[in-house]
């Protein structure tokens, strides 16, 4: 090779790799664009992780209230079975409080014995 094929040949090595190191403008107008979707994509992920730990957090929230109520509701049926076997007690214990003194009078009347 000569000297001016060789200078011409190792100009276009270098052209070529300038061109392979440095995008091209169609190159450079994708890779922002790329960039910029990328940035979009990550605060929109960051957007839905907020959205769904505040769901998670709401989900959490309900379940204890639901637990609560329905413990209390539980309490609430219990409490309300107690009072009315207490109450039928009381009352069975007042009816027969009141009829002991008709039983005793019709007692005392089976054993008078009436002179003939």
């Amino acid at each position: 090779m000569d000297e001016k094929t060789k200078e011409a040949y190792d100009v276009e090595a270098e052209e070529a790799a300038e061109a392979a190191a440095e995008p091209a403008p169609e190159e450079k107008a994708e890779q922002k664009e790329t960039k910029k979707s990328d940035k979009k994509s990550k605060a929109r992920i960051k957007e839905l992780e907020e959205a769904l730990a505040k769901a998670e957090a709401k989900a959490l929230e309900a379940e204890d209230k639901y637990l609560r109520l329905a413990a209390e509701y539980d309490n609430f049926r219990k409490r309300s079975k107690s009072e009315r076997e207490a109450i039928y007690t009381e009352a069975s214990a007042d009816a027969i409080k009141e009829l002991l003194p008709v039983f005793d009078n019709l007692n005392r009347a089976t054993e008078y014995t009436a002179p003939d």
